[in-house]
């Protein structure tokens, strides 16, 4: 049976779950960024990434240009939300065992990307915004806490509630 959708990944170090992928590359980007043979896609997933990088106006430009006609790329890295939140300290020193908790606990984040200049490069790349937003799914929220609570869910379950709590991702569907 053929598969319906083929998967790549692309980071810095290979990852405990790339062998699910069809292929994946590694590089450090801008200076190696993923090629796949100079395919075309009809979706890009980038998330909690662009925060990472000096320029992520070119990462954002140099994607929408590897998007089929028809293509859409999800983009999701941290909003305005999550600068001003309480230091991660904090929550460790009540019991809370969160990862991260404010934009600069994670000390490999550069600036904060502005949602305008991005969707400016995404202009520039002559695609367009089909939907922005924070995001946040209090019934979910309330899940992952109480299966926290009961030992039925590691603490990344605790971080994602946390994260949705606060509203501390944004994102952009992007189409070409």
């Amino acid at each position: 049976m053929q598969a319906l959708v083929t998967m790549f990944a692309y980071a810095a170090e290979r990852g405990e779950h790339f062998k699910r992928y069809d292929a994946h590359e590694l590089g450090y980007w801008p200076e190696e960024p993923p090629a796949f043979g100079g395919i075309g896609f009809d979706a890009i997933i980038a998330c909690h990434f662009i925060e990472h990088l000096n320029n992520p106006s070119d990462f954002v430009i140099r994607m929408v240009h590897r998007l089929n006609r028809g293509g859409r790329m999800f983009l999701e890295w941290p909003s305005e939300n999550s600068v001003n939140l309480p230091p991660r300290a904090y929550f460790v020193a009540a019991g809370v065992p969160l990862v991260i908790s404010r934009f600069h606990d994670d000390a490999t984040h550069n600036d904060l990307p502005r949602r305008d200049d991005v969707k400016a490069a995404v202009l520039a790349a002559g695609a367009q915004v089909e939907s922005e937003g924070v995001i946040r799914y209090p019934w979910l929220e309330d899940q992952l806490i109480a299966h926290w609570q009961t030992g039925r869910a590691d603490t990344y379950a605790l971080q994602a509630a946390y994260w949705s709590y606060t509203k501390w991702s944004q994102f952009l569907v992007i189409s070409v």
